[in-house]
């Protein structure tokens, strides 16, 4: 989540309600950090501090100069003219009830899963398994992908956004499957916290509460996020989508450049999910690209910002 946040930040991306922000920064730091183990692994060098931090360090510096230059305008609320205003204390209990729903929701799936171990066949045999194997040896290990044996049913060819996201797990908690699985709730809760934060001033508040009770009663949601098929890609496949679509529809709402650029992201993102997800990142890209094209005569200098965007994702 501090490198998702810190890249939002240096960006420019990050602004929008808190309830969204927290967890577009911790998908978006998922992706980017596995999509930097595959790369520290293909030129051979070991997954640790002194490689993986640089990057990151070049990117606290420009987040760090971007906050430093919205200070010098920067205003804080007024918390207590803001309260004493009927109306928009009333939204702010709403937006806490509504967050208060979310975390609860995903406290108890966190708890349904840790209480039970892992049987998911997805799970057991091919992206948690992976991630064991590349957590053991400390990068992926090319031998290991060009086992003819194990690739008869484990899909080596598929990409590795999961279980290069699960292998950093381990390094934190050690080999513990059971806890590992712990991200699908998590994925869960950024599902809901996306569709409501996500859709403020664009939906109203009846509309967004129904759908997260709808969200949150799918038996779909604690079968993916908490039952059997935790460990299977499906969820975060999903939950990816669902940002890229959410951001796209931002975009097209008031034609800011971070909306393009954060679906564009996160279509790429997907693509690195599953061999299904590689139709939605060409289809989501397509499909900003080809609205960037289109609505170029009324914000013709959307066009290139966002034609650049979507090339440096591909």
């Amino acid at each position: 989540m501090a490198a998702g946040m810190l890249l939002l930040v240096a960006l420019c991306w990050h602004k929008m309600t808190l309830g969204l922000l927290i967890p577009t920064a911790w998908l978006v730091g998922n992706g980017l950090i596995a999509a930097e183990r595959l790369l520290l692994a293909q030129v051979g060098l070991p997954w640790n501090t002194l490689t993986l931090a640089p990057p990151w360090l070049a990117v606290a510096g420009v987040a760090a100069w971007r906050v430093r230059a919205e200070q010098q305008g920067f205003a804080l609320p007024n918390l207590r003219q803001t309260l004493s205003d009927s109306r928009e204390r009333a939204r702010m209990i709403i937006e806490l009830m509504g967050g208060a729903i979310i975390l609860l929701w995903t406290a108890s799936l966190m708890r349904r899963t840790l209480a039970q171990p892992l049987t998911g066949w997805d799970g057991l045999v091919d992206w948690i398994f992976k991630a064991r194997v590349f957590y053991q040896n400390g990068t992926i290990p090319l031998i290991f992908l060009q086992d003819r044996e194990y690739s008869v049913y484990a899909h080596l060819d598929y990409p590795l956004f999961v279980p290069l996201s699960i292998a950093r797990i381990y390094e934190w908690i050690g080999d513990q499957e059971v806890i590992a699985k712990g991200w699908w709730p998590l994925l869960a809760g950024a599902a809901a916290a996306g569709l409501y934060f996500g859709l403020k001033d664009l939906a109203g508040y009846a509309a967004r509460l129904v759908g997260l009770v709808v969200l949150i009663g799918m038996p779909a949601m604690m079968v993916h996020g908490a039952d059997g098929l935790v460990g299977y890609a499906e969820l975060p496949l999903a939950v990816l989508f669902l940002y890229g679509a959410l951001f796209l529809y931002r975009w097209l709402r008031d034609l800011g450049p971070s909306n393009f650029g954060l679906s564009a992201l996160f279509f790429g993102i997907a693509g690195f999910t599953k061999n299904e997800g590689l139709a939605i990142a060409i289809a989501g890209i397509g499909l900003l690209v080809a609205l960037a094209v289109v609505l170029r005569r009324s914000k013709p200098a959307h066009l290139w910002q966002g034609l650049l965007l979507a090339a440096l994702v591909a």
